[in-house]
């Protein structure tokens, strides 16, 4: 009776002790979850031929062909589905780029910067700017090398720092289309390079020619 007596006097205290254990917990588990958020930003979201993609750097290559969509179809908002496409082709351009550079550079196979400089703004532009409804003429509906440079120099410029959200979707815009003309061209050049090396020789075009042209007759029945 007397102990019962005891923790009733001390209830108070108790409950306090109680209280304080449970805001430590609280604040101590939430630490630790922010602190796991924030170090998951540094994981690897895949593995592409031995190289790590971050989650973030995965994230950021989202962001820049959601800006893509939005300048080349004029979309302010992308539905659920077409987040979809888009998340599958930036993966599906990660393998692709990631792959072929691993190749390309064991081959010492390069785009130059000089050769860039021609395929953006020189004399033998690449057909993914031409096509760009970004850089057609409003007045001829064809495609205006001068809106090029005209773009590359507002991009690059300090002015488009004060435009925000839609500057920052202008750089994007720009940096994917370098980037694809930069992959396009280097596929090029590995195709290239490996169509030199197939070579057909007597005994298989003999097989080739024999197999188009060889006939059989087949008896078969059919049951439903």
């Amino acid at each position: 009776m007397a102990t019962l007596e005891k923790i009733r006097s001390k209830g108070v205290l108790i409950l306090i002790v109680i209280g304080v254990a449970m805001v430590a917990f609280i604040i101590g588990d939430f630490l630790n979850s922010s602190t796991s958020l924030f170090s998951n930003q540094n994981k690897d979201v895949a593995n592409i031929n031995g190289q790590g993609i971050k989650i973030d750097e995965y994230a950021g290559l989202i962001d820049q062909l959601n800006s893509v969509y939005k300048i080349e179809y004029g979309e302010t908002a992308i539905n659920d589905q077409l987040q979809e496409q888009i998340q599958q082709m930036v993966w599906d351009n990660a393998v692709l780029y990631q792959v072929m550079e691993d190749e390309a550079y064991n081959m010492g196979l390069q785009v130059p910067t000089s050769e860039m400089r021609e395929l953006l703004i020189g004399s033998r532009i690449s057909p993914l700017v031409q096509q760009r409804r970004v850089f057609v003429d409003n007045e001829t509906g064809y495609f205006n090398p001068a809106r090029v440079r005209d773009f590359i120099a507002y991009v690059e410029s300090d002015e488009i720092n004060n435009y925000g959200d839609e500057g920052r979707r202008l750089r994007q815009y720009w940096k994917f289309w370098e980037k694809m003309v930069q992959q396009n061209r280097l596929q090029e050049k590995y195709i290239s390079l490996l169509s030199k090396t197939l070579v057909v020789n007597n005994l298989q075009a003999k097989q080739a020619f024999e197999n188009k042209n060889e006939m059989a007759t087949v008896v078969y029945a059919m049951k439903n």
